[in-house]
């Protein structure tokens, strides 16, 4: 009875101890982030459990689908890469090793222009609905962040520059008072960002059309 429970403990113990030899892991996560049109930030994250310190990391650069390219070798994982151009997609892959040993990889990309347009979902609870004034909340994704933004509404078969609204944001709203009620209107908008001289205006989101109307769920006679 006594061997058998000191045979439970040593496994027990071997359970949460690190054996001899056991092989080292290491779970790597990565950021990329454009800081500017021709700057990206580069930084790694480590979650490490029972591992020496990485020797060294290899991170790696690819534009649009292209192969992978060294970048650089890098004693901490972070690096600025000022070799990008503008309103360009890029991918990056950082590489642990430990003596020559690959422990782990992860991959990230960035892009270095103004990030696509997306309206929010226009039948939230917190958009107002009147018959004066029809409020618009949006954001953009997957890039930079805008300077301002340029909202249109459709006017005929084409859509006209509405506003122009200067707000260093990733959020945007704007309430469209020049409407009359039980009518609808179709709108698009899009961020924009000044390098220099230039303006560069990013994708345009997909239309959306909203009603000057009171709430929904709210009745008037």
């Amino acid at each position: 009875m006594l061997k058998k429970l000191t045979l439970i403990m040593m496994m027990l113990l071997c359970s949460v101890v690190p054996i001899h030899g056991q092989k080292s892991y290491l779970t790597l996560g990565l950021q990329a982030q454009p800081l500017a049109m021709t700057k990206v930030k580069i930084t790694g994250k480590i979650v490490k459990k029972n591992i020496k310190k990485a020797s060294y990391y290899r991170l790696e650069k690819a534009k649009g689908k292209a192969s992978y390219r060294l970048l650089a070798k890098l004693k901490k994982p972070s690096y600025i890469d000022c070799q990008v151009t503008k309103n360009t997609r890029y991918r990056y892959r950082l590489t642990a090793y430990y003596k020559g040993k690959k422990l782990s990889s992860a991959d990230a990309t960035a892009y270095t222009g103004v990030g696509k347009a997306t309206f929010f979902e226009y039948q939230r609870s917190d958009t107002k609905f009147t018959p004066t004034s029809i409020e618009l909340k949006g954001t953009v994704e997957n890039g930079l962040t805008p300077q301002g933004y340029y909202v249109y509404r459709k006017k005929g078969k084409k859509y006209a520059l509405l506003a122009h609204i200067k707000a260093a944001s990733k959020a945007f709203r704007y309430v469209d008072k020049k409407v009359k009620g039980g009518q609808g209107y179709s709108y698009q908008f899009a961020g924009y960002r000044k390098e220099g001289k230039k303006t560069y205006i990013g994708p345009k989101s997909s239309a959306i059309t909203m009603y000057a109307c009171h709430a929904i769920g709210t009745f008037t006679s």
